[in-house]
């Protein structure tokens, strides 16, 4: 793609003009590094002429008989870039919904809660179970099932901020990632948001048409927990006190604040109910 330039063009660019992605502070440094150690393998991108940018590898080494002179290589990288980011969307996410999957929301929870101990701020977490699922399957077929999940996804997609994150957990499983919470009620309006979407009826396949529900339960860092696998217990037990509790609603977690570990003994849950 680079050689999309003549000669002469290549000759008068300067390194600065080349990179795309170091500001020319940066390119000066990092010509001072090559020249003190004579040689550098590193990746980055280019930009063309048109002002396209490229991923390339880079290998520069000093000629060993002129020292003032310098060989570089450069290898495309686009075609291996595709082929990377292509894996890692296949390992991070469900195939079916496309929405991240229990490995990348793990990772994702993980990075929220370290950064919410670090600034201070809370972070909210959502279990959903769907109601109503499996009569779905077994009247209309698991592809009516498919389509159920993924319109499913595209509603409550659609119910969360940029910044949060839906996941699929299995099933009908799903947990939403509110990264940063102001106040608790943020996170019940979401757990709202996401029951009022699927009052919609949802289309099928051969005309069919099928209406669901969802258990929610939510669970707050760090207000209810301080560690990652005490706020899934949290949210996920809050969540089964919906199912138990008339379905198609929603429960916060409250506990005491005397208590160390998850117990039955001191779990408690508002009276949240969606009407």
């Amino acid at each position: 793609m680079l050689f999309r330039s003549s000669r002469d063009e290549l000759l008068r660019m300067t390194l600065s003009e080349l990179e795309s992605q170091q500001r020319t502070c940066q390119t000066s440094a990092h010509r001072v590094m090559i020249l003190q150690a004579g040689q550098d393998w590193f990746e980055t991108t280019h930009r063309t002429k048109e002002g396209q940018i490229w991923p390339v590898e880079m290998a520069i080494n000093r000629s060993p008989i002129a020292q003032d002179v310098f060989f570089s290589f450069i290898k495309d990288l686009t075609e291996r870039k595709k082929w990377e980011k292509q894996l890692w969307h296949q390992a991070n996410f469900d195939p079916l919904t496309n929405l991240p999957n229990r490995l990348f929301f793990y990772d994702r929870l993980s990075t929220a809660l370290s950064q919410a101990k670090r600034d201070g701020h809370s972070t909210g977490l959502i279990f959903l179970d769907l109601d109503g699922f499996k009569p779905v399957n077994d009247r209309y077929g698991h592809d009516a099932g498919d389509w159920a999940l993924k319109t499913i996804a595209q509603r409550w997609s659609a119910c969360i901020r940029k910044n949060d994150m839906i996941a699929r957990l299995g099933g009908d499983e799903f947990a939403v990632i509110i990264a940063k919470l102001e106040h608790a009620d943020e996170a019940v309006a979401v757990a709202k948001k996401l029951i009022e979407s699927l009052e919609t009826h949802i289309r099928l396949p051969g005309n069919a048409s099928c209406l669901l529900g969802t258990s929610a339960g939510i669970a707050l860092f760090p207000t209810h927990a301080t560690e990652i696998d005490t706020l899934l217990s949290a949210a996920d037990t809050a969540m089964y006190a919906s199912k138990t509790n008339g379905k198609n609603t929603y429960r916060m977690f409250t506990a005491s604040p005397n208590t160390q570990r998850l117990d039955s003994e001191w779990i408690k849950y508002a009276d949240c109910q969606l009407i």
